[in-house]
C-alpha cells in the first residue's frame, strides 16, 4: 500500500473511532456545576379548592463555592433562596458529578414550613427526612440523583437511613419541556417515596436538561396541617419550572 493511501486509511479509521466514541458519550449526563452559574425558578402549589388561585413563589439558586466533604470529596455548594409573600427562606445543597452520576453529598434543611404551616420540599431533596437540631448536613453516603448514563428503564433505590426515607427511582422516556427561555429535551426521573401510610400514590418527577433541572412535579395525596394545627388529607399538586438561567 502506498504511503499516501496508507496515511489516508489511518486518518479515516481514526475519525471513525472518534465518531463512535462521541456517539457513545452522547448518552452520558453531567450537571452544569460551575461557580457563578445561577438559575431562577417559579414554584407553584395548586390549592385543593381549584376555585382559589395557586400559591406562587420564586426560587433563586446559585453555585457560590467549592466544599470538601468529611470523606475528602470535592463538591459544589448550591445556595437557594425561596421567596414567598415577601419573606425569604434559605437552604444549601452540596452537589458533585461523580463517576456514578450526579450526587448530593449533603444539604440543609430537609423540609421547611411557610407561614400557615405549609410544608415546602427543598429542591434535590425529594424523600429526605426533616433535619433535627444538631444533625450533620453531610450524608454518610452520596445520594444518587441521576445516573451518569440515564438510560430509559434504569432503576435504583435509596435505602432508608438517618437522612432519607426509602425512595425508588426509574428513568422514563425523554420529554421536551417548554420554558420561558426555550424548549429542552430532558431525561425524566420518576421517584416513589415510601413516607408512611398517610401518603398514597405520592410521586415526584424531575426533568434534567443540559442547563440543569428545568422542571419538577409532585403529584398525589398527603397530610397537611391547617393554621390551627389540625391535620387533614389534601391533594398534592406542585410544579417548579425554570424561568431564567445564567451559565458560565
Amino acid at each position: 500500500m502506498r504511503p499516501k493511501v496508507l496515511a489516508l486509511f489511518v486518518i479515516t479509521m481514526l475519525l471513525f473511532i472518534c465518531a463512535c466514541s462521541k456517539s457513545k458519550d452522547d448518552n452520558s449526563y453531567s450537571y452544569p456545576l460551575k461557580i457563578g452559574n445561577s438559575w431562577t425558578y417559579q414554584r407553584t402549589l395548586y390549592e385543593q379548592d381549584h376555585d382559589l388561585p395557586p400559591f406562587v413563589g420564586i426560587i433563586k439558586a446559585s453555585i457560590d463555592s467549592i466544599l470538601i466533604s468529611p470523606s475528602g470529596q470535592e463538591c459544589y455548594r448550591m445556595r437557594f433562596e425561596e421567596i414567598y409573600e415577601g419573606e425569604s427562606y434559605f437552604y444549601d445543597q452540596y452537589l458533585a458529578n461523580l463517576p456514578e452520576g450526579l450526587c448530593s453529598l449533603g444539604g440543609n434543611p430537609g423540609v421547611f414550613e411557610l407561614k400557615g404551616n405549609r410544608a415546602i420540599m427543598p429542591m434535590f431533596s425529594g424523600g429526605k427526612k426533616a433535619s433535627q437540631d444538631g444533625d450533620s448536613p453531610w450524608f454518610r453516603h452520596p445520594h444518587l440523583l441521576i445516573p451518569k448514563n440515564p438510560e430509559v428503564g434504569a432503576t435504583w433505590m435509596q435505602p432508608e437511613d438517618d437522612h432519607w426515607s426509602e425512595v425508588h427511582y426509574v428513568i422514563q422516556d425523554p420529554e421536551t419541556v417548554v420554558t420561558d427561555i426555550g424548549s429542552f429535551k430532558c431525561h425524566v426521573k420518576r421517584s416513589h417515596v415510601n413516607w408512611d401510610s398517610r401518603f398514597n400514590d405520592y410521586e415526584l418527577f424531575d426533568y434534567y436538561s443540559s442547563k440543569g433541572l428545568v422542571k419538577f412535579l409532585a403529584l398525589g395525596t398527603g397530610i397537611v396541617r391547617d393554621q390551627d394545627g389540625q391535620e387533614r388529607q389534601e391533594d398534592i399538586w406542585e410544579e417548579i419550572r425554570l424561568i431564567a438561567s445564567d451559565l458560565k
